[in-house]
């Protein structure tokens, strides 16, 4: 998720075109530069130039959760 985005104003203003806004859900589809992300429903490329600007949260989905907890062998 995004945390905010640590820029210039055009560096800023580009990344909010983008729909890089605090709060919206990012998924990241393949990492590298640049990365891959899906971000309201769009793929898209993000250089290296803007990865650095991006603040992000990483949130665990209840599905995801569900899973790693169902993966955890129990102890004896």
């Amino acid at each position: 998720m995004v945390a905010g985005v640590e820029a210039t104003q055009v560096a800023a203003k580009r990344l909010a075109d983008m729909g890089f806004t605090p709060g919206v859900r990012v998924e990241m589809l393949r990492p590298g530069r640049p990365c891959l992300v899906r971000l309201n429903g769009t793929c898209m490329g993000v250089g290296a130039r803007y990865q650095q600007s991006i603040l992000l949260t990483i949130v665990e989905t209840r599905a995801e959760r569900d899973e790693r907890r169902s993966s955890t062998p129990l102890r004896e």
